[in-house]
């Protein structure tokens, strides 16, 4: 993980502007690697259930998970909407959604532009709101 980190973009602040810079720029660079379909180890650091926060198994497929497994039990169904669609383009997603957040931490992969880890508190005021997302283990599908 050390090393995802270093070789990564960090980007850390308390929302705004700057993070939705960022994450555009980096969702570029993502669009422009050309991945449309891809395998990685989700995983969600939440004060919620453990069916919820996985980790899982996931594979994409022309922009839709077609698949997605709990790495501890892969014969469990999972529905797919629990784990924001599954996608890279959810996380994403989630990130741009919670620019104004008090804190929100991204890491990227350095050749991929993908989120690697993503960090947020909504409200500091507010006790067991935080939510970390890992992606691991990724890889490339296309031939």
């Amino acid at each position: 993980m050390i090393l995802l980190v270093a070789a990564g973009l960090l980007l850390g602040s308390c929302g705004g502007t700057e993070v939705l810079s960022t994450n555009d720029e980096q969702r570029e660079l993502w669009d422009s690697a050309g991945v449309t379909a891809y395998e990685y180890e989700l995983a969600l650091d939440c004060f919620c259930p453990p069916e919820v926060a996985g980790p899982f198994n996931v594979a994409v497929a022309d922009g839709a998970a077609v698949e997605v497994a709990r790495v501890t039990s892969p014969q469990d169904p999972v529905a797919v909407d629990e784990i924001m669609n599954g996608t890279i383009e959810a996380i994403f997603d989630f990130i741009g959604e919670n620019a104004d957040a008090d804190l929100l931490e991204v890491t990227y992969h350095a050749e991929l532009g993908y989120p690697v880890t993503v960090v947020v508190d909504p409200s500091d005021g507010v006790l067991d709101d935080e939510l970390s997302i890992t992606v691991q283990s990724f890889r490339s599908s296309d031939g």
